[in-house]
């Protein structure tokens, strides 16, 4: 028997605001509590560092975009020194900030999506949180508060969510405009006033304060001109192909474990996954734009009230026209999550068993593969290999490698033990490492990437003026001195000129070079090229060339940099051991079209102790080479019964497709071909 249109619900079965309240926090503590275990498993020197290093400098009585440059507004370094009060001065409370506001989403997506209906298909919420998270906090404040826009009947509910509209929106430039979305499209308009002005309120605050602490001018061109840069990095490389390919690659999300910040790969745990992980990827990338039409279209259905929710939906599914990697994809969930549940719950209120079971599989496909890595991690939590920091600025676990290298870097620095905060420069992506040692920054800017140094002739002068005794600079090919060169003029070669090697760490996942400032009376070019910055690098390598033998060269093109080149470094692939390999070294000059001018001949004998062992050979200046392509050969003066190769970077293989040094080539019989040793100029 069908029930009549007209029959409603009786009120003893309607849901009262207590059980609600009651399931939305029992939602929140399990969600939490699962999420601590996975958020004190591992660390990300890059982002997780900034967010850190950030909250050290406040509460030190430093002051953000002053003594440290960001590009994210002030809220998430605020919260976090409030858990450093709480919950000690480490990199565990970023954990339990993590998890914290996992709870507050995972509880406020319950009480959204059953306020729309979702009836039981509302945990799918909580489970989508635990998959996708952890989410920015801004975005999390802007949920909350859409939330209770819809749920609150009295105005002490619409001034708490305009106050945590308000201190969203201080996240940066993207939840400023998520805000002012909501503000339009937010429900009761007769209240409208009431909700903008507590909205305003956090905003004029932080006004004041930046204004009272003289960094109003350099917030805004941190934030918005930060901001502006990224987006105009992101239009450079053609989002909308680029989005394109990282749906038909799965870019970024090849396999389970890989994001990882223990130092950890446990993809042969799960053997199987990484396929089902990557399709699981493409699968929610696909429902994202599904979701979002399938809830506008059906937005009549729950009225005024869904207006300020379908705002988290859409405008981070717009932003996807920018971004396209998984951990921005997964981002723009938070908002899908609320419609999702309401809309299976409407589409199967008289599922037939078929219907059924699709509904039941979707979940299974969009949050499975990545809750059974969670699950695993979480059940593993005390695994072989997997131990808890004990470093006082720590407190979080990571691999046994991990901890061991960052050990033994902390064991190399030079530290002066009368100055226990001296302040230490690392560059390019490393601010943990600051946070971790207890060293303020040595200039505001931590970060070397292509949208953050926008004013290179200022940072060098910062830098000339702080004149740091330590220095750290990561090995890997973005950090390299070619990048350092092309993103901030001047800095490179002012670290050439001042700074000696003190030695290379690349053990485990940390691969750092530690410098240290040289003495008034010492010069850079008297140094031994191993103590030295290179003028050009390129260090990767995925194969080896062919071997070398008498009357068969194999070399680098490359352009010389400020000064003469006078030394070079490459490494060889052998199976001999202890070798002496007779070289004949040649150095062209391109004069015209090709190499037709050969500037220096040399006979070196190099002695090779075994494979990958890396080769400095220094030779007397090369006149009028600076600022000129060069190209440098090998072939061995004699036929030897050993083969001996030099490593190098074959370019357009499908797991490295990238030209790492694009101003020269590798050339093999003064050919060029599509590859570049591995090699270090001076």
């Amino acid at each position: 028997m069908k029930p009549s249109p007209d029959m409603k619900p009786s009120p003893a079965r309607e849901p009262s605001a207590r059980r609600e309240i009651l399931l939305a926090a029992a939602a929140a503590l399990v969600v939490f509590a699962a999420s601590l275990g996975l958020r004190r498993q591992g660390l990300d020197l890059l982002e997780d560092g900034q967010w850190l290093l950030s909250a050290w400098v406040l509460e030190r009585g430093g002051h953000l975009y002053r003594e440290i440059s960001t590009r994210q507004g002030p809220l998430d370094a605020h919260l976090l020194r409030l858990f450093f009060a709480v919950a000690g001065t480490r990199a565990a409370s970023l954990a339990l900030l993590k998890a914290v506001f996992d709870g507050l989403a995972a509880g406020a997506l319950l009480a959204g999506t059953r306020r729309l209906g979702a009836g039981r298909w509302a945990w799918l919420a909580p489970l989508g949180v635990l998959a996708l998270g952890p989410f920015p906090p801004r975005f999390t404040l802007v949920l909350v508060a859409a939330v209770i826009l819809v749920v609150a009947k009295r105005r002490g509910g619409i001034v708490l969510a305009g106050l945590l509209a308000g201190l969203g929106a201080l996240g940066g430039v993207d939840s400023l405009a998520l805000v002012l979305l909501l503000v339009i499209f937010a429900p009761r308009p007769s209240r409208s006033w009431l909700f903008r002005g507590a909205v305003a309120l956090p905003l004029l605050v932080a006004l004041a304060a930046g204004l009272a602490q003289g960094t109003l001018p350099a917030a805004v061109d941190q934030v918005v001109g930060g901001w502006t840069a990224r987006l105009g990095d992101q239009l450079e490389r053609v989002p909308p192909t680029r989005l394109v390919h990282t749906l038909v690659s799965a870019e970024a999300a090849p396999s389970p474990f890989t994001l990882l910040k223990t130092g950890e790969t446990l993809d042969p745990i799960l053997p199987g996954a990484a396929i089902l992980h990557a399709w699981s990827w493409r699968l929610r990338l696909l429902m994202l734009a599904v979701v979002g039409i399938w809830a506008w279209r059906r937005r009549a259905r729950w009225g005024g009230p869904a207006q300020a929710l379908m705002v988290m939906t859409l405008a981070p599914w717009m932003g996807l026209l920018l971004r396209g990697d998984a951990r921005f994809v997964d981002t723009a969930w938070l908002g899908a999550l609320v419609f999702l549940p309401p809309l299976l719950a409407t589409w199967g209120h008289r599922p037939a068993f078929g219907r059924f079971a699709l509904l039941l599989l979707l979940p299974v496909l969009l949050w499975g593969p990545a809750l059974i890595e969670d699950g695993w991690l979480l059940v593993h939590a005390h695994r072989p290999g997997l131990q808890e920091w004990p470093r006082s600025t720590a407190g979080i676990a990571l691999s046994r490698e991990t901890i061991d290298s960052l050990d033994a870097l902390f064991a190399q620095l030079p530290r002066n033990p009368s100055q226990p905060e001296e302040p230490i420069l690392v560059w390019p992506a490393s601010p943990g490492l600051n946070f971790l040692l207890g060293a303020p920054p040595a200039v505001p800017q931590t970060l070397l990437l292509p949208e953050r140094v926008r004013h290179p002739e200022a940072l060098l002068a910062r830098l000339q003026e702080a004149a740091p005794r330590l220095v750290l600079l990561g090995l890997s090919w973005d950090f390299t001195g070619r990048r350092i060169d092309e993103l901030a003029p001047g800095c490179w070669d002012h670290l050439r000129e001042h700074y000696r090697v003190l030695g290379n760490l690349a053990q485990g996942t940390v691969k750092l070079r530690i410098l240290q400032r040289l003495a008034g009376e010492e010069s850079a070019e008297q140094l031994p090229l191993p103590q030295r910055l290179p003028d050009v690098e390129q260090t990767v390598a995925n194969g080896a060339s062919p071997a070398l033998r008498h009357d068969f060269e194999v070399g680098q093109s490359l352009l010389v940099g400020d000064r003469d080149l006078e030394g070079f470094a490459v490494r060889w692939r052998t199976k001999a051991k202890d070798v002496t390999v007779p070289l004949r070294i040649r150095i062209w000059m391109q004069r015209r079209q090709g190499w037709d001018s050969l500037a220096e001949q040399y006979d070196v004998d190099v002695k090779i102790p075994g494979d990958l062992h890396r080769s400095y050979i220094h030779f007397p200046t090369v006149a009028e080479s600076a600022h000129h392509m060069v190209a440098i050969t090998f072939e061995t003066r004699e036929d030897l019964d050993f083969d001996v190769r030099l490593l190098w970077h074959r370019h357009g293989l499908t797991d490295a497709p990238i030209d790492f040094y694009p101003e020269g080539t590798a050339l093999v019989e003064m050919e060029p071909v599509q590859a570049d040793l591995y090699f270090m100029s001076w």
